[in-house]
């Protein structure tokens, strides 16, 4: 007897179905496509990481310092008398001056406050240059010390209260410094007088800031010295 077998609809299907998936499920292809995505993957994270190295690589900061006083300093101590021994603390200034950075104020703009320019340093702080200039200035007349131990010489006490570059206008700019300088003998008040002093910018730039509050400082450490002198002659 012959036998007639008649197949469903979805038996239909999973026999028809049964070779295409044989044909799909290759693991050699599948293990490729996975190592390509990975290397894909990596590829992506070094590219990232080696951007951001260069754009957040350090910049070197410029470092300023007073210079060489050079001949007019030399030429403006010629005249000057000799004076006796005198104690020269440190200088002292705000906590805001107390750092390296390099000041500046547009005037114009906004007077009350103060920035700093980001890839430009001073080489120590705006007291300690002040202080290295000061003594240096003085030991061509005379003996300076760094802090009175037994001695009773005389104490020449300096603070620093303004030191930075003011733009009054865009693109012009000048170095501001201000001293207050107290002299005491014996730990009794001698005298005490406040020095200002500005100096026009050559650039409207750290590097013309740096060197106009040199300049700035040179002359009220002059003028300083000059009253000194003034106050200790007998």
């Amino acid at each position: 007897m012959q036998r007639i077998f008649v197949l469903s609809a979805a038996q239909k299907e999973r026999a028809t179905a049964k070779p295409a998936a044989t044909r799909g499920s290759d693991p050699g292809r599948g293990r490729k496509l996975a190592v390509g995505l990975a290397q894909c993957a990596a590829a992506a994270v070094l590219a990232a990481w080696l951007g951001g190295c260069a754009v957040t690589q350090p910049v070197t900061p410029a470092r300023f310092d007073f210079g060489d006083p050079g001949a007019r300093a030399v030429s403006e101590n010629q005249g000057a008398a000799a004076h006796a021994p005198v104690v020269v603390p440190d200088v002292t200034a705000p906590s805001d001056l107390d750092s390296d950075q390099i000041r500046y104020r547009l005037g114009y703009l906004n007077g009350q406050l103060a920035r700093g320019y980001a890839a430009s340093r001073w080489t120590m702080t705006p007291a300690q240059l002040v202080t290295q200039r000061l003594r240096a200035r003085l030991a061509r007349q005379g003996a300076v010390l760094s802090n009175s131990g037994t001695t009773s010489a005389p104490v020449l006490r300096v603070e620093l209260n303004q030191f930075e570059q003011v733009f009054d206008q865009p693109n012009v700019g000048r170095g501001v410094v201000s001293l207050r300088a107290t002299l005491t003998r014996n730990g009794a008040l001698v005298a005490q007088r406040e020095f200002f002093s500005d100096a026009a910018a050559r650039t409207p730039d750290a590097a013309g800031g740096a060197q106009a509050l040199a300049q700035a400082s040179d002359a009220a450490i002059t003028a300083l010295i000059a009253w000194f002198q003034a106050q200790a002659q007998p």
